[in-house]
């Protein structure tokens, strides 16, 4: 079994830190760059669920919060139910 390391992906957004700070914390707004967010806490401990277009789910927990300058959180993708369920590996999202 091979270790994976992580992946960085950087995105940068040509606009005003409390403009992003709403697109990353409304649901509407967030729905449009990740997928159907169903719930969305913005604070540390709060939940995380998002529907995926394939109908997976990504469910998670937010780490840190500071507004207009950083939302963290670990999710991982729940496909299926019962003995089908599949959980993929936890990933961190800053």
């Amino acid at each position: 079994m091979s270790e994976r390391g992580p992946v960085t992906r950087d995105v940068v957004i040509p606009a005003p830190r409390a403009e992003v700070w709403r697109a990353m914390t409304s649901l509407e707004l967030l729905s449009a760059w990740l997928g159907e967010v169903l719930e969305l806490e913005a604070r540390v401990g709060g939940a995380v669920i998002v529907r995926l277009p394939d109908g997976s789910l990504r469910r998670g927990l937010v780490e840190r919060v500071e507004p207009d300058r950083a939302l963290v959180f670990r999710w991982r993708r729940i496909l299926g139910a019962g003995p089908s369920l599949g959980v993929g590996e936890p990933t961190r999202v800053a």
